[in-house]
């Protein structure tokens, strides 16, 4: 439509007629062009049209012009028609295109139509042609001639449905004539005798591109009437046995006289089979509807054509059928001709077009034709558009230039470059507002017959997202990369400061407080603590550490450490907290949680050092729909009941190249001897061994917030694990096989062992193990095995060793606790022992397990 900023003075000098019709079909503009064009086509001076309804003025209502704009409303479809006109005898392309508010029509003369109207004016023979759809678009001097003395004439005639003009033929020879050359494409020669003029006229009717021309002269009395009525009669008996659709009578009880039609044979119908039926026990009751109804339009004297559904042997078929009044010698109505084609492919073809056009408009791509020089957009769908940031109508005519970021590339795709017309290649499109994104351009050249290009098919993908999820794998590689290499470094790291723990252990055992010596092995023992520290630390990150998971709620866990929390902090930092009541459960490890708590209030406590602030921590339930964390947050969070762990500080924030390197390990931002790296690392890890998801948003002095999220399960009474203290001796004097593949580690465990009473039997290997089994005769009542060892792992000697002694007890260690070492069975409370382990935690274990 158009507004008030348009130059309305420049549509007032165009040679086209312009219309703007608003959504109630009022006249909302019109240039002067188009008042004289309507003028014409009304027959009458068409003056103040503007506000009122086309509808109101029946010379433009119900005429070509008019329905061409139902037509156009109606499909939601641009529609190019030609109307005759009546005051040049040419003719006038109206261009209709509908919009959500309304239609602009464009009305352009055909002068050439008048040229050829004044050439077919001086024809010594009558001329009449109609459209497909039968509506009469031309009528010749002469013709009006021999028809306007009986109230046809060329203005009353032209746009009229020619079977609706000329009632009589409905029926007749003539009609079918027609119906077989429009069918065919082939010329047709008769003799009729016309009952309009009372005269025989010898006609040729010819198919051609916009419908049927008609060339008719009359016959001098006497000159062959009854030859030409032979021939004529001869001529339809060839009809009726090759007209490629099905022309059938009916009489005014709607009952089938007469069939006949080559289409009837392809489907296998006989003709004598329908003959007598009515229509509704032709099609059957439940299709019989439509047809009735449009049977009785023609018993009432119209000329009616419909579509329906037709489901045969040969499957389902679309057909159009056409019927028209059968007039008796006075002129009443005896009954009704039909004719019935499969337009099937058409409708099939007309489906298909629909379909693309959803998909060039619904594509979640962007989709452009552009002109074939490759400069010019010709059209876009809403996706290209909004890719851009422009609309689709602005989009319009722009040039393809406009929106490269770079130099042009459009053009290189040239046929010059590629044999095929085809080429893909990335580069940088530029958005309205500026920015630039990576783009995958996909061109395509389409050719007519002749290999000309028409115009190109151009795909354009916004690559933004791919390019970001790519970059998430890459860094999700890398950290699962550090990942394994730092779990694999501190399994290593274990056993050696097993060896040292242990070794310290003996020395401060058996030298006196008073010794000097003995304050060097209690400074060596605590460095190996702290070294374990480290690794668990490492471990953590590497989701390798040894989980107990249970149902447990965060609540408890950030309550339970909030008297803790609050000395560390300071008096400087204020500590908020905000629990939600009724909140779900999480599965995880309550040890690791209150590592993940602790962790990030000391992140946040650092980032505040100096100035203070505040910390707050926050607990919610949260319902994530489809789709919604990857548009926020970039991570692919599936959809479902979460709950969620924010902790929100008010410190110095990062830049966006340290939350880029913010979960990596030994990366940190503060010197190395205050920080080693891993306190963020290491809540990395386990937040995603616990089946969570973490991100974080920050800017500069703007604070920090990281937010976890956990899938929720419903909690259970006192699931929320209790630390358990093992009280009694540690001594004993069972037998214990103790199996380790290190031997200095395996050394450290016997002699930690036989200080306690036990007798241990040691071996390198499974298979050694089992021959000291058959010595000893199955006197062993505890097993002490290392889980990866080279040859037979400890899993596959306990199977092997139960299959002889079913009850026997087995305590596993190892320096490994991830998913494809160990079995979920191992993580039970008393038959696993993590390394690196003290003394006094190994004699406290054996000691339970053997009791157990």
């Amino acid at each position: 439509m158009f507004n008030a900023t348009q130059p309305l003075d420049l549509l007032e000098r165009i040679g086209e007629g312009v219309i703007a019709l608003d959504p109630e079909w009022r006249f909302a503009y019109l240039n002067r062009q188009a008042e004289r064009v309507l003028s014409r086509l009304a027959g009458t001076p068409t003056t103040d049209l503007i506000g009122t309804v086309i509808w109101d003025r029946p010379a433009l209502a119900d005429s070509s012009l008019g329905r061409a704009l139902h037509r156009a409303y109606a499909d939601q479809t641009a529609v190019v028609h030609e109307v005759p006109d009546t005051g040049t005898r040419g003719s006038i392309e109206v261009r209709a295109y509908p919009s959500d508010d309304g239609l602009t029509v464009l009305l352009r003369e055909n002068p050439q139509a008048g040229h050829t109207a004044q050439i077919l004016d001086h024809m010594s023979e009558a001329f009449l042609a109609c459209d497909h759809e039968w509506r009469i678009t031309h009528v010749n001097a002469r013709a009006d001639a021999m028809l306007a003395p009986h109230g046809l004439s060329r203005i009353k005639l032209l746009g009229q449905n020619i079977w609706h003009a000329f009632p009589r033929l409905a029926g007749s020879r003539l009609q079918a004539e027609a119906f077989r050359a429009h069918a065919q494409g082939s010329d047709v020669e008769l003799q009729e005798f016309f009952a309009p003029t009372n005269h025989w006229v010898s006609l040729r009717i010819a198919a051609t591109t916009n419908g049927l021309a008609c060339y008719a002269h009359e016959l001098l009395e006497g000159s062959g009437t009854d030859e030409a009525l032979l021939v004529s009669e001869e001529r339809f008996r060839h009809l009726v046995e090759s007209i490629d659709d099905v022309v059938f009578r009916l009489d005014r009880e709607q009952r089938c006289v007469d069939a006949f039609g080559r289409w009837l044979e392809r489907e296998g119908i006989e003709s004598t089979s329908l003959i007598g039926r009515t229509t509704r026990e032709i099609v059957g009751p439940e299709q019989a509807a439509v047809h009735e109804q449009a049977n009785l339009s023609a018993l009432a004297g119209e000329t009616v054509t419909y579509e329906w559904t037709l489901h045969s042997r040969n499957g389902v078929r679309h057909m159009q059928t056409t019927l028209s009044p059968l007039h008796g010698p006075y002129g009443e109505i005896t009954g009704i001709v039909g004719v019935g084609r499969d337009i099937t492919q058409r409708v099939e073809v007309g489906k298909e077009l629909q379909r693309w056009a959803r998909i060039f408009e619904h594509a979640g791509w962007g989709v452009a034709i552009v002109s074939a020089d490759g400069g010019t957009i010709e059209s876009v769908n809403p996706a290209f558009a909004e890719m851009h940031g422009w609309s689709v109508d602005e989009l319009r005519g722009k040039p393809m230039s406009d929106l490269s970021a770079g130099l042009q590339d459009f053009p290189r795709m040239n046929p010059l470059y590629d044999s095929r017309g085809h080429q893909i290649w990335e580069t940088e499109r530029l958005h309205r507002d500026g920015t630039v994104f990576p783009a995958l351009i996909d061109a395509t050249a389409v050719k007519d017959q002749e290999g000309q290009v028409t115009y190109y098919a151009v795909n354009v993908q916004d690559l933004t997202e791919r390019r970001r999820a790519e970059e998430q794998v890459r860094q999700a590689q890398k950290m699962e990369a550090v990942g394994r290499l730092a779990g694999g470094v501190a399994h290593d790291f274990n056993n050696m400061m097993m060896i040292i723990m242990g070794f310290s252990d003996f020395l401060l055992t058996t030298l006196e407080h008073s010794d000097p010596r003995w304050a060097d092995a209690d400074e060596i023992r605590k460095a190996a603590e702290r070294a374990m520290h480290l690794t668990r630390q490492l471990l953590g990150f590497g989701r390798q550490q040894l989980v107990a998971r249970h149902v447990l709620s965060l609540n408890e866990v950030v309550s339970g450490m909030e008297r803790m929390l609050r000395p560390l902090l300071g008096e400087d930092i204020r500590l908020e907290t905000k629990l939600s009541p009724g909140l779900g459960g999480v599965e995880a490890d309550y040890g690791q949680m209150e590592q993940v708590v602790m962790n990030l209030a000391l992140n946040a406590r650092d980032a505040m050092r100096g100035k203070g602030g505040r910390l707050a921590i926050e607990t919610l339930d949260a319902e994530l729909p489809e789709g919604y964390a990857y548009r926020n947050v970039g991570i692919d969070i599936p959809a479902g009941s979460y709950v969620m762990l924010v902790v929100n500080d008010t410190g110095e924030g990062m830049t966006p190249e340290v939350k880029a390197r913010l979960f990596e390990p030994f990366f940190t931002t503060k010197p190395v001897t205050k920080n080693t790296g891993l306190g963020l690392a290491t809540v990395y890890g386990i937040v995603v061994q616990s089946g969570g998801y973490i991100w974080v948003e920050s800017e500069t002095e703007k604070g920090t917030t990281f937010k976890i999220c956990f899938p929720r399960v419903e909690p259970e009474e006192g699931s929320s694990p209790q630390p358990v203290e093992s009280v009694g001796s540690t001594r004993g004097s069972e037998t214990i096989l103790l199996v380790e593949d290190e031997a200095a580690v395996r050394s450290v465990a016997a002699r930690v062992l036989g200080n306690q009473g036990y007798t241990v039997v040691q071996a390198s290997n499974g298979e050694e193990a089992l021959a000291r089994l058959d010595e000893l005769e199955g006197r062993i009542d505890l097993i002490l095995t290392d889980v990866v060892m080279p040859d037979m792992g400890g899993l596959e000697l306990t199977a092997r060793l139960r299959e002889r002694h079913p009850y026997l007890k087995v305590l596993y260690m190892s320096g490994y606790a991830e998913g494809d070492k160990l079995q979920p069975k191992m993580n039970a409370e008393h038959s696993f022992l993590q390394k690196p382990f003290s003394a006094e935690s190994l004699t406290l274990k054996v000691r339970d397990v053997l009791d157990a």
